[in-house]
């Protein structure tokens, strides 16, 4: 298989059905980092993202998992122990 027939079978793969598509930017979408916004690369992303239904919330936030994992905790221990928020507001 030649480079060029390599490239015709993933087009046609691409062009059988529209999910292919979206399952392509999906895949190139999550292995990539985000570039800037202002640059050429930032909006090509812009539009893989959309191909790669990846809109509204589904963007990187750069906070991690153990930071939001300690928030969830804090959290529930300010709910757990009311007499403790109780006795601190008067």
């Amino acid at each position: 298989m030649t480079t060029i027939q390599f490239i015709n079978a993933i087009l046609n793969w691409l062009l059988a059905d529209p999910t292919h598509t979206m399952i392509a930017a999906s895949a190139i979408a999550a292995i990539t980092p985000t570039p800037a916004a202002n640059t050429v690369g930032g909006k090509a992303y812009k539009v893989l993202d959309l191909l790669a239904l990846n809109f509204m919330h589904a963007k990187e936030t750069g906070v991690t998992p153990s930071q939001i994992a300690q928030e969830v905790a804090a959290l529930l221990a300010s709910k757990s122990n009311p007499a403790t928020s109780d006795t601190q507001e008067k």
